[in-house]
């Protein structure tokens, strides 16, 4: 079985091709190869999507809404009669008229210039339970 090199021209044997020619086709793959690699346009993604600071009215509006929505949950378990830990905790926490603007539209975040960062930046803010009382003295 005969070894095979491959030129620019086509497919020759060995034996009618010398050393020379068969190192030079090889390089010449090579460069092809790496011109190639080089000359693909890389793919531009877009960059980190821009998350405005301050929330707009709606969205402020759908906030007060949920807390709403929250306290009136805890005013008809209690007025069920029902009696629990997680129901006492519930009840000493401040309702949505109780609460300050500071802390129905922000949270605490130990990162964040001023301690506190909008409650939009919260991931899925709308599904998780937001704190409703900031640590004391922030």
């Amino acid at each position: 079985m005969a070894l095979l090199a491959i030129t620019s021209v086509g497919i020759l044997s060995s034996s009618a091709v010398p050393l020379r020619a068969k190192a030079n086709a090889a390089a010449a793959i090579k460069k092809r190869d790496l011109c190639v690699s080089k000359c693909v346009t890389p793919v531009i993604t877009p960059g980190k999507a821009r998350m405005k600071m301050d929330l707009s009215p709606t969205q402020k509006a759908n906030i007060r809404k949920r807390l709403k929505a929250a306290d009136d949950v805890v005013m008809k378990i209690q007025q069920s009669g029902v009696e629990c830990n997680a129901l006492t905790k519930l009840k000493a926490e401040p309702t949505e008229a109780q609460m300050p603007a500071k802390d129905k539209y922000t949270v605490f975040s130990r990162t964040f210039k001023g301690y506190r960062k909008s409650v939009h930046k919260v991931p899925h803010f709308t599904k998780v339970a937001i704190p409703r009382t900031a640590p004391a003295g922030f």
